[in-house]
């Protein structure tokens, strides 16, 4: 009898101790979905899930600096970069980030001022409280590398491993943003010409003072932008000759250039002009969506990876994927760059690696700035061909990246 009954506490207890790392687990379990996209996030973190979503968001706001650097070194800083301070008074990011600490990290820029080699930008990330709203240290240069690694509180040297890149996306974001610009002004040439020019074409200043492109547009890329205005002739009709250079690799790599003919061309050519050798650009937001499918089949990857986000399930909201940054453009309305975008998933299957997700992207004006339709879905393989405007599907030919 006595036997017995010490089975019977024996196996009791074994069995308590089977069910008290569940318990512990349930109580140490992920916290609810909250909505970070404000930055309103706890400056204590209390467990890995929030250190690794805190080190996520710092990765995504160094993406977010080396943006912000690029537009003031084009337009407010005439090639210098900006402190923390400068860019948070040009508007380009939020008042918090500006005083130097966000999502847990300290932050801090260091500027190297332009001279006959160049100019340069540091940014570093450190934990506010290392191990609690971090381990990783972060750094960033104009080569938009980040670097980083556990050291211990620390600053992040460039020696440390390459984490992530920002570059290539927001290279082509510019270049597509300095088209529009360069077709806007072309589109302002054409009507001052036949109006208010009288057979004359006008300086940027002329054009803004008709209100055919915004003055303040117009200011803030001024220093990129340079146009000469030559006059009717014995021999000839008026003539304007308009190019754009970028900072090279900072924000672009493609310089422009267009005259009265109205045919824009482009070509990278390391930061120097372009002229009417360079090579027709045409449907040049085609690059930016090739770009854009692949960041957000990158999206959806991670969104359904994560179990305190789809759990294995994929999204067809556009705005849950922006809020969480995990995308580094918002899609408004369902389109972007001149293109619609539409997202079908099917999360019926009670086995996650059979669920799956397609993604079109199709011209929204066919013809005029895009001709190519396009298709991904959780396999990766990025497909497009010239539908005539209509959507691309998974027998389109392969598209290179």
């Amino acid at each position: 009898m006595t036997k017995t009954i010490g089975v019977v506490l024996h196996l009791t207890f074994l069995a308590a101790l089977a069910v008290l790392p569940l318990q512990l687990l349930a109580q140490s379990s992920v916290p609810p979905f909250r909505d970070f996209s404000k930055g309103e996030y706890p400056a204590i973190a209390d467990n890995d899930y929030h250190r690794t979503v805190n080190e996520r968001f710092v990765r995504e706001t160094f993406k977010k600096i080396y943006e912000a650097e690029a537009a003031f070194a084009g337009f407010w800083g005439y090639g210098e970069f900006g402190t923390l301070q400068q860019l948070g008074e040009a508007g380009l990011i939020d008042s918090v980030l500006a005083n130097g600490e966000k999502y847990g990290y300290v932050f801090s820029i260091s500027v190297v001022p332009l001279n006959a080699f160049g100019n340069n930008f540091t940014v570093k990330a450190t934990p506010t409280y290392y191990q609690r709203t971090g381990k990783l240290s972060f750094v960033m240069d104009a080569a938009c590398r980040i670097h980083g690694g556990d050291k211990a509180g620390f600053d992040a040297e460039f020696k440390d491993p390459v984490l992530d890149s920002c570059l290539p996306f927001l290279a082509i974001q510019f270049e597509y943003d300095s088209s529009l610009i360069m077709r806007q002004i072309i589109g302002a040439q054409a009507t001052y010409y036949e109006s208010f020019g009288n057979g004359r074409y006008g300086t940027l200043g002329d054009l803004i003072l008709a209100g055919l492109i915004d003055g303040n547009l117009a200011s803030a890329w001024n220093s990129r932008i340079n146009m000469s205005v030559f006059p009717p002739t014995e021999t000839g009709p008026a003539r304007y000759v308009l190019g754009m250079r970028p900072w090279y690799r900072h924000n672009g790599m493609r310089s422009y250039y267009v005259n009265e003919t109205g045919i824009l061309r482009a070509e990278d050519l390391g930061g120097a002009s372009a002229d009417e050798n360079s090579p027709e650009l045409i449907f040049e937001n085609e690059d930016l969506i090739k770009f854009a499918m692949r960041s957000l089949w990158k999206a959806q990857i991670t969104y359904a990876g994560y179990s305190h986000l789809g759990n294995g399930n994929f999204t067809a909201d556009f705005e849950v994927l922006t809020k969480l940054r995990l995308l580094d453009f918002a899609i408004e309305n369902g389109s972007f760059g001149g293109y619609s975008f539409e997202i079908v998933v099917d999360n019926n299957h009670k086995n996650s690696i059979f669920r799956d997700f397609e993604m079109r992207a199709t011209p929204l004006q066919y013809g005029k700035n895009s001709s190519r339709s396009f298709y991904i879905s959780r396999h990766a393989f990025l497909r497009g061909a010239d539908r005539n405007g209509e959507h691309a599907d998974r027998f389109d030919p392969l598209v290179e990246f």
